[in-house]
């Protein structure tokens, strides 16, 4: 079932929302986003994680959430297919912030995309959020490439949560349709 069109009417997105200050923590950007991909991923084909175990042998190679379809292929019953990385509201006007977001979360997803495929054999198009305080950018990293794509309705441009909930949530909805299958 599709949610209604947004998020903010509802009283968890709005909580964790009211919430972000100049000085809140990343953690409370992760609360945001976690009430927000609830309303768009069923609990019956989905679920959202946070702050992903590093791969062994391997370190900062966690995003703070990922959300995972799942599946009924062999070895394993879910995939990744949305990773996001976010950072405190103090940083939302720095570009230096925005920069290493994408670097840490490209690094992310091909070190996800290589161990889900060792996993399964096939891995398609993983799609990313970089989220600095209250505004993401929405990208994707398409099978086969190394580097992190503007998805093409975002632009790469950030959007602000509670401004832009109409652009956040027709990009959102995309994601549940392109992942659904």
């Amino acid at each position: 079932m599709a949610p209604q069109v947004g998020y903010m009417h509802l009283g968890g997105p709005q909580a964790c929302y009211s919430s972000l200050k100049a000085d809140s923590f990343e953690s409370e950007v992760d609360s945001m986003w976690n009430a927000v991909l609830r309303q768009y991923f069923p609990a019956d084909t989905y679920f959202v994680t946070p702050q992903g175990r590093p791969w062994p042998g391997v370190t900062k190679t966690k995003s703070d959430l990922v959300v995972r379809r799942v599946t009924n292929g062999p070895a394993g019953l879910w995939k990744s297919v949305i990773l996001i990385e976010n950072k405190r509201v103090a940083y939302e006007s720095s570009d230096a912030i925005w920069e290493n977001a994408v670097t840490q979360l490209t690094n992310y997803m091909k070190t996800t995309r290589g161990a889900e495929y060792k996993k399964r054999k096939s891995i398609g198009t993983l799609f990313a959020i970089v989220t600095v305080g209250r505004y993401s950018r929405f990208y994707e990293l398409l099978a086969g490439e190394n580097t992190l794509r503007d998805y093409p309705i975002g632009n790469g441009k950030a959007y602000e949560f509670k401004r832009d909930e109409e652009m956040i949530d027709t990009v959102l909805l995309e994601f549940v349709q392109k992942t659904s299958n």
